[in-house]
């Protein structure tokens, strides 16, 4: 939206600006999906390994990140 205001004031140095700036917000935001993507993916495999049915890797890890201030409830 931001770049089609652009439009009422055609700036090519300032929409390309803006452009580069929105693919890299971009960028980053991909980084974080496929790093929480990594993460579940080993959190479900160690689940499904069955290591000790008495406790859960995905339970113990939201755990772990709510007694580090990661996680709010």
């Amino acid at each position: 939206a931001e770049l089609l205001r652009l439009e009422r004031t055609p700036d090519c140095d300032q929409a390309r600006k803006r452009a580069a700036a929105k693919r890299a917000d971009v960028e980053l935001r991909l980084a974080d999906l496929e790093r929480m993507r990594q993460t579940l993916v080993a959190l479900v495999r160690a689940c499904a390994a069955g290591r000790d049915p008495r406790s859960c890797p995905i339970v113990e890890s939201l755990a772990a990140a709510d007694g580090a201030g990661v996680v709010s409830g």
